[in-house]
């Protein structure tokens, strides 16, 4: 795998953006996703702190986590 592949993006305003990347670090293989900002000077954004990294290997697991977020959305929220 070549050191990083963006695979999706989300606009979250005009300032950031919610990226979705595959990436190695110190020879692993991990996914995170990241909000990344328009920095002064910069061409591209950069990252932030606000975000989630995971082994590949966790692929499954957070699937089934976002997948138990929206069958909670579906169903309607009660926040009471």
């Amino acid at each position: 795998m070549s050191e990083e592949k963006i695979v999706h993006r989300i606009e979250k305003n005009t300032k950031e953006e919610i990226i979705f990347r595959i990436f190695r670090f110190k020879n692993k293989d991990y996914f995170d996703i990241r909000t990344y900002v328009n920095a002064v000077g910069e061409v591209d954004k950069i990252p932030t702190k606000k975000g989630v990294s995971f082994r590949l290997e966790q692929i499954d697991e957070a699937i089934k986590g976002l997948m138990e977020i929206k069958k909670v959305i579906e169903a309607g929220i009660d926040n009471s």
